[in-house]
């Protein structure tokens, strides 16, 4: 079911999640109970995918959430800590959660949302200074990230991290 008129906006009260299913309980749940409760208390954003041209045009086909983090630099691949400053961590960009409804998977929305988030990054980058974006996938999932360039983090396979220089190529800046 290819979108007519698909975009990309921050979730608000008008959206309608009742009819979410990705497939993955912990994130029909998430979204439809806990993503504007994260909101309001300033933990996370959440963008969500809508067909603007549909007969239900606040209905949510897609979502994820983002948020300011930190990344430990001892759970980082040596290569990626030499010859930086001393600090004990790396400041950094959480996608905390990222889905598309089950009746548009595998047609590249879960690519636009990734993309999205990425460009989001970008911009935060530009603004305070971030080294990466990361993002914890759930089980079967990391090889998702890995085809857009994400690395696994060395203490975990379902961590994964996107450096800064990495993201501006993607960007195209």
């Amino acid at each position: 079911m290819p979108l007519i008129e698909p975009r990309i906006t921050f979730l608000d009260r008008s959206h309608d999640r009742s009819f979410f299913d990705c497939g993955n309980p912990a994130l029909n749940r998430y979204l439809a109970q806990i993503a504007r409760q994260d909101e309001s208390r300033n933990f996370s954003r959440c963008y969500v995918l809508i067909d603007h041209a549909s007969a239900n045009p606040l209905k949510v086909l897609g979502f994820y959430g983002i948020c300011a983090s930190s990344a430990k630099l001892v759970a980082l691949p040596r290569y990626q800590i030499r010859g930086t400053a001393p600090y004990p961590e790396y400041p950094a960009v959480l996608i905390t959660r990222l889905a598309t409804d089950l009746t548009i998977q595998g047609e590249g929305y879960g690519e636009a949302l990734l993309m999205h988030a990425v460009r989001i990054a970008y911009d935060i980058h530009k603004l305070i200074g971030i080294k990466l974006i990361m993002v914890h996938a759930k089980d079967g999932a990391p090889g998702f990230y890995e085809k857009y360039g994400f690395l696994r983090f060395a203490d975990d396979p379902n961590h994964l991290f996107m450096p800064i220089e990495t993201v501006i190529k993607l960007v195209g800046v």
